[in-house]
């Protein structure tokens, strides 16, 4: 019977792969909400806004996947002696990221609950 190394690495491993793949289907899931906005036959404008809140919530988290990869690649290589400046690149890069995510999650969360107001206020 094989573990795992030690259970941080296994957390570590969890929280990676939900951070990753998070965001995507959060996403998702926003789209699938205003199509059905779509089929209940609101106000014009409020399927407009439910995809425009959608289509936010992508850039916004597209630019933290790039600010995140150029950060990366902007960590100095090789056996350079500056792990001091390794670790603050690489700790903007995380910070950039992490705070371009929470803005996409405010802008997701208005857009779910637009996406509700609408389902409630139509009587589903």
């Amino acid at each position: 019977m094989r573990s795992f190394p030690s259970w941080s690495l296994f957390l570590g491993s969890v929280f990676a792969a939900i951070f990753v793949l998070g965001p995507p289907l959060l996403v998702f899931a926003l789209f699938r909400s205003a199509q059905r906005l779509r089929k209940r036959s609101p106000p014009h404008f409020a399927f407009i806004i439910a995809n425009a809140l959608t289509a936010t919530v992508s850039v916004i988290m597209f630019a933290a996947y790039v600010g995140a990869f150029v950060a990366w690649m902007r960590i100095p290589g090789g056996e350079s002696d500056d792990a001091g400046g390794k670790a603050r690149a690489l700790a903007e890069g995380i910070s950039e990221m992490m705070n371009l995510e929470a803005i996409a999650l405010l802008v997701a969360i208005i857009a779910a609950f637009w996406s509700r107001f609408w389902k409630w206020r139509l009587g589903e």
